[in-house]
C-alpha cells in the first residue's frame, strides 16, 4: 500500500486531546464506512487505530 502525508487521529489528539463531537461522529461514521466497504469485499485491516486513520 502506497503511503499516504497527512495528519493521522493520532496527531490530532495529540494537539487537541478532545476532538469536538461532530469531528468525532463524522470521523467515527467515516470509519465504519469504510470498514463495511472493506469486509464487504473480503478485507479486513486487523490494525485499526488513531495512528493509522487519516483526519479529514
Amino acid at each position: 500500500m502506497p503511503y499516504v502525508e497527512g495528519e493521522s487521529v493520532r496527531q490530532r489528539l495529540d494537539k487537541e486531546e478532545q476532538l469536538p463531537i461532530p469531528d468525532a461522529v463524522r470521523i467515527s461514521t467515516e470509519v465504519a464506512n469504510a470498514l463495511d466497504y472493506a469486509h464487504r469485499h473480503g478485507v479486513v485491516h486487523r490494525d485499526i487505530k488513531p495512528e493509522n486513520i487519516l483526519a479529514p
